[in-house]
């Protein structure tokens, strides 16, 4: 085909072959907006622990009151109680595995600095290049 030709092609735009192109906008999803949370949980747990202090001192003035059954001031605290000392024994758990890494990492230098002793021993006694002395000592 030239482009002095009169036509690019043997189709028209209205014939069966020809191309579809969908021009209007796809249609989006709608988002429900009222799912997503307005009180998202705290990530800090010291601000988390304050929240559960300040829900268990409203359980204790208002829980008979209200006539709360399931999240008494009582469950709350226990529960309370119980992350606060998850998080300590978590922290101690830390230290412990700090304490072993140095541990770990001492051990590995002194055993680094035995190996290049022992290399720097054989230099002086088979000398600093390869030969059959090298091979037989391994």
């Amino acid at each position: 085909m030239n482009w002095d030709e009169g036509a690019w092609d043997s189709g028209t735009w209205d014939s069966p072959g020809a191309p579809i192109f969908n021009f209007l906008p796809t249609k989006q999803r709608k988002i429900n907006h009222r799912t997503n949370t307005m009180n998202p949980t705290p990530e800090d747990d010291e601000v988390l622990e304050a929240l559960t202090e300040d829900l268990a001192d409203g359980a204790h003035d208002h829980e008979v009151t209200v006539g709360i059954k399931q999240n008494t001031e009582a469950v709350l605290r226990a529960a309370l109680g119980a992350a606060v000392a998850a998080k300590q024994l978590h922290g101690a758990k830390n230290a412990l595995v700090d304490e072993k890494y140095a541990t770990l990492h001492t051990a590995d230098t002194a055993g680094e600095t035995v190996l290049k002793n022992c290399r720097l021993r054989m230099v002086n006694l088979y000398g600093g290049l390869y030969n059959a002395n090298w091979q037989a000592a391994g």
